[in-house]
């Protein structure tokens, strides 16, 4: 701040250099009593951008850049200023900001060359070759390099500004895990450069952090809802079987169509959980979601049409199942070693139904015909009996159509896949 305040003195070229560290008007005084004009109207127009800037820095309620812009609005914006006097101080801003810039660039530019590389890996510790460069940045702090690989960046302060406790939003720094030192506003601006001319695609959440000048309680208040939406899709395709198994068994018993399912208590959890992930999705968009938006009403009624559909479709989903060796000429024996168990798994995948949605929130379910795979032949633990599937009366019949709530329509057959509607 001081080089600034220096550099701007340098351009009127006071016979002495100012400082209002100790007291700006007292700066003022000496300077009226020092030059050799007082009154030129260039040290008036130098006092108000120093003692202005000075003050707001001083109170912690701007940066330095943010306070130099807000001095220049107000400027600009202050109606008894005459437009002479305007332009006279915006000159005087701009020659000053562009010596301060240049010289600001070329401090950095030493550093950079002097300072020496602390890591040259990304996260993985993979070596990073000189041919993914363009997916790369090289950060400056402390006297010291640290190569990043993007994609490791981005997923370091997406986490950061979304940090949630109980999709709760409470954002923190983002910091360099190296050294654990706070990512300054230019660090963040050249990351979001960087991640814009690689070849990955620009992340959400980190561009709208962008919009908000990284300002981490005005991206809480202008995209709260972005936010969560974001913390939850991360909880529920991130988080791990166990934790998230007994959420899926609670949105089933929920439902009153697949409550009536019969899921084995050893039905494989991880099968269970891959198949209802994006359908838990939903679940918890309507739930933890921001209260009163459109979305959260729409995803209630998806979810019910898309579970009503799951249900019909395979009513003995998640069965045990039992299949006599052939040997096996005792028919009344206890013996397990002549039995294959399986699990019935034979289900329509979520993006296989279609939603469409009518005139007042009404909802029309198609699913989409399908080729089920045999995942018997995938995985030995798992067997699929079609035979029970297909001769049970309470089965999904392909030409039925299907009497909804007040609010749904009835069940008809699509038979092309839209490949705008996929798993969120």
């Amino acid at each position: 701040m001081d080089i600034f305040f220096t550099i701007a003195q340098k351009i009127i070229k006071t016979t002495q250099i100012y400082q209002p560290f100790e007291n700006p008007f007292k700066m003022y005084i000496e300077m009226r009593k020092n030059e050799k004009d007082p009154f030129h109207e260039n040290y008036s127009m130098v006092f108000m951008m120093i003692s202005t800037i000075y003050y707001m820095c001083l109170k912690k309620t701007y940066f330095l850049m943010s306070a130099k812009m807000h001095f220049i609005y107000m400027i600009l914006q202050n109606p008894f200023h005459s437009d002479s006097y305007k332009e006279k101080t915006l000159n005087l801003f701009s020659k000053t900001q562009k010596v301060y810039s240049t010289l600001s660039k070329f401090v950095y530019i030493c550093k950079f060359k002097r300072s020496k590389i602390q890591v040259d890996t990304d996260l993985s510790m993979n070596q990073i070759l000189p041919s993914s460069m363009k997916n790369t940045i090289t950060i400056l702090q402390n006297n010291a390099r640290y190569m990043f690989f993007l994609p490791d960046l981005i997923k370091i302060i997406e986490n950061a500004i979304s940090n949630s406790h109980d999709f709760f939003i409470e954002p923190l720094q983002s910091k360099n895990p190296y050294n654990n030192m706070i990512f300054n506003n230019a660090t963040l601006y050249n990351i979001y450069f960087a991640h814009r001319n690689s070849t990955f695609v620009i992340s959400k959440l980190f561009h709208l952090f962008f919009l908000s000048d990284f300002d981490t309680k005005q991206f809480c208040l202008d995209y709260e809802a972005d936010i969560r939406d974001f913390t939850i899709k991360r909880h529920v395709y991130n988080s791990p079987v166990q934790e998230i198994h007994k959420d899926v068994i609670r949105m089933l018993k929920d439902n009153i169509y697949t409550k009536k399912l019969d899921i084995h208590e050893n039905f494989p959890k991880d099968v269970l959980v891959e198949i209802m992930r994006p359908f838990l999705y939903y679940k918890f968009m309507y739930t933890y979601g921001i209260y009163g938006i459109e979305k959260t009403v729409i995803y209630k009624k998806y979810l019910s049409a898309k579970l009503k559909i799951f249900y019909q479709y395979n009513k003995s989903f998640g069965r045990m199942q039992y299949k006599r060796g052939f040997f096996d000429l005792n028919l009344t024996t206890n013996n397990n070693a002549y039995k294959h168990i399986s699990y019935n798994i034979k289900h329509i995948p979520f993006h296989k139904i279609k939603i469409k949605m009518t005139s007042s929130f009404g909802i029309i379910a198609n699913y989409l015909p399908i080729s089920i795979v045999d995942e018997s032949q995938q995985n030995p633990n798992i067997y699929d009996n079609d035979n029970d599937n297909y001769n049970d009366n309470d089965n999904y019949n392909d030409n039925t159509n299907v009497n909804y709530d007040s609010d749904i329509s009835s069940v008809e057959l699509y038979h092309e896949y839209d490949e705008s509607f996929n798993d969120p």
